[in-house]
């Protein structure tokens, strides 16, 4: 799995809740048949879950993944 766990826990602060929702969104993608990483997957459901927030998905925060969530 490719999942830079250092890079979610540093950049995102996320109660237990928030974390659970992610995990979820993940579990079961919108796109059943598409065929993506599992860390972009996992970004992809953290900037749904800031923007739930109401937080701004920046590109200090995303680093190298802002361009992804922003698709």
């Amino acid at each position: 799995m490719d999942v830079d766990v250092h890079f979610l826990a540093e950049r995102f602060r996320l109660s237990g809740s928030n974390i659970r929702n992610i995990a979820v969104a993940t579990a079961f993608p919108r796109r059943p048949t598409a065929a993506a990483s599992a860390m972009l997957d996992l970004v992809r459901s953290t900037s749904l879950e800031s923007r739930k927030l109401g937080r701004l998905c920046t590109a200090q925060e995303f680093g190298p993944w802002h361009d992804a969530v922003m698709t």
